[in-house]
């Protein structure tokens, strides 16, 4: 898959084993797919976009489920995306995530992609 690539999900109603509470099950079984950390913002200001990482690729990329449609899109293709640091800006639909020393971003809508800025690298003086 490479980037604005999209497919259709199949959504699959569950049930716990243990509580017996239903539960909306929003992605396949391609791959690894996660929300980053919980304290990121990742769904958009009308609640029906949600960013995610996954690594159905191979390799962690960022992807949009558009929750009413089912269709995920991936954002990225970059070798060096970190899975659990992205965060979304909900009303201008712009993901920020870190790809190595590398700050980027990229217009879920447009689907470009852009450097926000670049960590230095630390140097320790042993001496």
């Amino acid at each position: 898959m490479t980037v604005g690539d999209a497919y259709k999900l199949e959504y699959k109603t569950l049930k716990d084993p243990y509580t017996g509470v239903e539960f909306l099950k929003l992605t396949d079984s391609r791959g690894n797919t996660i929300h980053p950390y919980f304290t990121q913002p990742l769904f958009s200001s009308n609640g029906e976009t949600i960013l995610l990482t996954s690594d159905r690729t191979g390799e962690w990329q960022l992807y949009k489920l558009d929750i009413p449609d089912r269709i995920i899109t991936q954002l990225t293709d970059d070798r060096q995306v970190h899975p659990h640091t992205p965060c979304l800006d909900g009303r201008n639909m712009i993901a920020y995530y870190w790809s190595g020393r590398l700050l980027k971003s990229v217009d879920l809508e447009t689907l470009e992609n852009g450097k926000v800025e670049q960590r230095p690298l630390c140097r320790h003086n042993t001496s």
